[in-house]
């Protein structure tokens, strides 16, 4: 169709409806009624004028940790520390043991200090979520020199079972101050530590029955390793 013919077409459309007696349809004007604020814990209405934040009456409900919890920020950023400082003796104690060429004691430590760098890591990160301010507090120098290889790794097992009864303390004081979220958060920790404990355990262990004959408990480690039972199967 040529483009003259469109226009034609249309103007003669346009005719036709004008001069044909096409009724007029009307549609009702709705009157708008006025919004009701909404009660979110019951679902019923209020009947007062809309409030244009409805979560307003809710905010006191929910709310940080750190609101009104000064002990509990403080008690977190100690346990900052703890978590760093328990680092740099297992470095300590790797390093240790690398120098007394016995590769596989290293190694664990080096692998425990990597460990205890993510404890602290994930206590930063929940500081900053729960709206508080990370203040990490100074951390005295790690042991280094140790008589026999059974001082070192009683050490670490001493550390474990103290960190253990900080979360405990983290985890008791939580409660106290029904602060849910941050119990939620400790339950990691305290699976960790178990694992953390009896791993600590068994290896002195073996250090005691392997006596002055380190290398057989080198040996031991490169085979076995420090779990007394093998982990469950992933379901």
């Amino acid at each position: 169709m040529k483009l003259f013919e469109c226009f034609a077409l249309a103007h003669h459309s346009r005719h036709f409806l004008q001069s044909a007696d096409v009724p007029t349809v009307v549609f009702p004007i709705l009157q708008r009624e006025p919004l009701h604020d909404v009660d979110l814990s019951s679902g019923i209405q209020s009947g007062k004028e809309s409030n244009p934040n409805p979560f307003e009456s809710t905010k006191s409900a929910v709310r940080l940790p750190y609101a009104n919890e000064p002990k509990s920020h403080r008690r977190h950023n100690e346990q900052i520390g703890y978590e760093f400082s328990a680092e740099l003796q297992y470095y300590a104690i790797g390093a240790h043991f690398a120098s007394e060429a016995l590769p596989q004691l290293s190694q664990h430590f080096f692998r425990q200090a990597e460990e205890e760098k993510g404890h602290a890591l994930r206590f930063i990160k929940y500081i900053v979520d729960a709206g508080g301010r990370v203040v990490i507090p100074a951390i005295d120098a790690p042991k280094s020199k140790f008589k026999t290889a059974r001082d070192a790794v009683k050490l670490s097992l001493d550390q474990e079972i103290h960190v253990t009864q900080q979360i405990n303390g983290l985890v008791e004081l939580a409660r106290k101050q029904n602060d849910y979220i941050t119990i939620n958060f400790l339950q990691w920790f305290l699976t960790e530590q178990l694992e953390e404990v009896s791993s600590m355990d068994n290896l002195l262990k073996i250090l005691e029955r392997a006596g002055n004959d380190l290398l057989q408990a080198d040996e031991y480690l490169a085979r076995v390793g420090v779990r007394a039972i093998p982990a469950p199967p992933k379901e």
